[in-house]
C-alpha cells in the first residue's frame, strides 16, 4: 500500500499547479501532515472561496496540536460556507 502513496505523491507533485489537492492529500495519507499543511498554505489563497481547503487546514492544525490556528481556519471555513454544508453557526 505504501508504494501506491509514493506513486500518488510523485504524480501529485507533477500536477500540483492544476490540482493542488492531490499533493497535500497524498502527503497526509503518508502520515506527513506537517508537509501537507505547508503545501496547502502555499496555495490556499489562490482558491479564495474554497472552504474545504480551509477546513482541511483546520484539521491539519488539530492533528499538529495547533488549536488556536485550527480555530482560526475553522472560523474562516464557516464564514465561506454559503451552502450550509457544515451546518454550523459561529457565535
Amino acid at each position: 500500500m505504501t508504494e501506491k502513496w509514493e506513486l500518488a505523491f510523485a504524480v501529485a507533485r507533477s500536477i500540483s499547479e492544476g490540482v493542488p489537492e492531490a499533493t497535500f492529500l497524498a502527503l497526509h495519507q503518508k502520515k506527513r501532515t506537517k508537509e501537507a499543511r505547508k503545501v496547502l498554505l502555499t496555495v490556499v489563497e489562490r482558491f479564495g472561496d474554497n472552504y474545504m481547503m480551509r477546513y482541511t487546514l483546520a484539521c491539519y492544525a488539530c492533528r499538529l496540536a495547533q488549536l488556536k490556528e485550527a480555530w482560526e481556519w475553522l472560523t474562516k471555513t464557516i464564514d465561506l460556507d454559503q451552502s450550509g454544508n457544515l451546518h454550523m453557526k459561529r457565535e
